[in-house]
């Protein structure tokens, strides 16, 4: 019982950061005390917590470094001008009439070439829809094309680090080079 007060005050605090603009850092801290001491009420040893909490971390190090390695391709391409090239000429493309099924494939394009969602949202994504906006397009329906192409392009690259998270997580070890 005390651990789900303490999963729920963790929650508030969340949601009370969220809400007044505080930085997540501090919640999410406040919420790994309130936790900890949860579990050394319950029986734990704060050493065999410490113990967990390394051996989890090191699982998820990979992926840090993945996502280090996408945001230097990402700025690489973008100081390089690949990723204003696949703009420029995938715009070149696009007709008026396929332009959501454009952006759709355009943005799972980028996401699967570069491994990450956010930055192919935050590229061909933003340039898709100040088209849309100077256009007959609803943004909306373009700005649901190209979440949705970026996460499908995202979940198919075999550079993404969500997909790693997930295949370290869960043991696959068809998907973990090690």
């Amino acid at each position: 019982m005390s651990l789900i007060f303490a999963l729920i005050t963790a929650f508030i605090g969340l949601l009370l950061s969220v809400l007044n603009s505080i930085p997540i850092a501090y919640p999410l801290f406040f919420s790994l005390c309130i936790i900890s001491l949860t579990l050394i009420q319950s029986g734990f040893s704060a050493k065999s917590l410490f113990k967990m909490a390394v051996q989890s971390s090191q699982k998820v190090l990979p992926v840090f470094r993945i996502l280090l390695l996408i945001g230097a391709i990402t700025s690489t391409w973008i100081a390089a001008g690949t990723v204003p090239f696949i703009v420029y000429y995938g715009i070149q493309f696009i007709h008026p009439h396929g332009f959501i099924l454009s952006a759709f494939l355009l943005t799972s394009l980028v996401s699967f070439l570069i491994g990450t969602s956010f930055g192919a949202a935050s590229t061909i994504g933003l340039a898709l829809m100040v088209m849309a906006k100077t256009s007959s397009v609803d943004p909306h329906i373009i700005a649901g094309a190209v979440i949705a192409g970026a996460y499908f392009g995202d979940r198919c690259s075999p550079m993404s680090s969500s997909a790693y998270l997930i295949a370290t997580l869960t043991k696959n070890r068809l998907c973990i080079r090690t």
